[in-house]
């Protein structure tokens, strides 16, 4: 066994006695991916007592994802013990509404897997109280990915030290808090960023790419408006572009120019991918597509 779920819902079932899995346990010592949701506050004793015999009986998880809609102490012990002795490199934690637990999982990934983890994933998570700096000293952490959060501040990224390779960052708010994501994200780039995916394109945060991310070569951005001011000043190579090409949009024919334009300096765009890959281009278009494709670029749909 390779991939094990666990889903905990009011609609769901007690798993079977704990016999049936230590019976097998040289089969699930060999598991590599680990997944478990918990939407509801429910205490089913035997799902509990496979949680906490998989610590056990396990050596080699690498990945877990974990959902807690709702959750308790009971159900959160195994989930610790998971973290503590398995040589995990690869966490998503998805919906995280208070952030008591949430805080108990990063004081665990801070202090048993300082030296394992290479990617977190943050979805919708509070991170009310919650001290990042624990995160900053993942030394091997190279991608984060935050999607939709709460209560994260400009404070969790002062003086924090990060060397990431990848950053995801989605903000789902469109008020004056804008400038502090900004910042953040500011904060969070560096010469070592070579992937970068966010919702929150402006002025700034193109600069920002100019000025910190000479590197970068994969960019997922809805920046149609502000595209021409970034080929015309980004240094970077970039091998893979991802962006929002929804239909009937004026400015597309611009920026499929601005691509042109670009490859032709710097000849190193492979991937360009398109939110919604329309066919039906406009003359204009179809030129300046052919022109991209004999350029070497490859024009695909972008993967949700």
């Amino acid at each position: 066994m390779k991939e094990f779920v666990i889903f905990l819902d009011h609609g769901s079932y007690n798993l079977p006695d704990i016999s049936n899995v230590t019976t097998y346990s040289s089969g699930i010592a060999n598991l590599k991916y680990l997944e478990v949701e918990i939407m509801y506050d429910i205490r089913w004793q035997n799902t509990i007592k496979i949680l906490s015999i998989l610590s056990k009986v396990c050596n080699g998880i690498v990945r877990f994802k974990l959902w807690m809609l709702q959750t308790n102490k009971e159900n959160i012990t195994p989930i610790l013990d998971i973290i503590k002795s398995q040589p995990i490199n690869n966490m998503s934690i998805h919906y995280t509404p208070t952030y008591e637990y949430l805080e108990e999982i990063i004081i665990y990934i801070s202090k048993f897997r300082s030296k394992t983890f290479t990617r977190l994933i943050f979805n919708r998570a509070n991170f009310k109280k919650i001290n990042f700096l624990l995160i900053s000293k993942l030394k091997p952490l190279e991608y984060l990915k935050i999607i939709y959060c709460n209560n994260f501040t400009v404070k969790h990224c002062e003086e924090k030290e990060f060397n990431l390779k990848g950053l995801t960052w989605f903000h789902g708010k469109t008020d004056n808090d804008l400038l502090q994501v900004i910042v953040m994200i500011n904060s969070l780039c560096s010469e070592t960023l070579i992937e970068l995916s966010s919702n929150v394109t402006t002025f700034e945060t193109m600069k920002i790419i100019r000025n910190s991310c000479p590197n970068i070569n994969i960019l997922k951005f809805d920046l149609l408006r502000y595209f021409e001011y970034f080929t015309n000043n980004c240094k970077a190579n970039l091998k893979k572009l991802s962006i929002n090409l929804y239909s009937g949009n004026p400015l597309r024919k611009n920026f499929l120019k601005c691509i042109d334009n670009y490859q032709r300096v710097h000849n190193s765009l492979k991937i360009l991918e398109f939110k919604q890959y329309e066919i039906n281009w406009s003359n204009e278009e179809r030129e300046i597509v052919k022109s991209l494709e004999n350029q070497g670029i490859c024009l695909k749909c972008l993967e949700d």
